[in-house]
């Protein structure tokens, strides 16, 4: 066997760390599965495809199977400009969620997006937080 070495950063090894005691898994084997289902994503894309788009890694923590799936990309721009500002809308909502400023109404308003858009996104969101509870 052929053994390489990999640099994560600190924030990185600690999510790892937590993925590998909540799964079971190794962190051996959470990289290696990862990497292979990459390159079997890449191998199995359609020829005419150049660009793909990996979508959630799952990790059954039940079972200890890791999923990966793929979408093929395309130019966002290619689409209506309600749907491109829909897309625009959740991403500004999921960004803030992640630095943990939640966005309101008002200011999404404010930054010129639709409002039955927001309304659906909002309700969304309050719906995955509800979860987490």
């Amino acid at each position: 066997m052929e053994y390489t070495t990999i640099a994560v950063d600190k924030k990185t090894l600690d999510k790892l760390s937590v993925i590998a005691r909540k799964s079971g898994i190794t962190k051996t084997i959470i990289i290696t599965s990862y990497i292979e289902a990459l390159f079997k994503l890449i191998r199995e894309a359609r020829p005419d495809t150049e660009k793909i788009s990996l979508t959630n890694f799952e990790i059954d923590l039940k079972l200890g199977i890791l999923k990966q799936g793929f979408a093929n990309l395309f130019d966002i721009g290619e689409l209506p400009d309600f749907i491109q500002s829909f897309y625009a809308c959740q991403l500004r909502i999921e960004n803030g969620e992640l630095s943990g400023k939640l966005a309101t109404k008002e200011e999404l308003l404010k930054e010129g997006f639709n409002e039955a858009d927001i309304d659906i996104l909002l309700s969304e969101q309050t719906t995955r937080f509800e979860k987490k509870v």
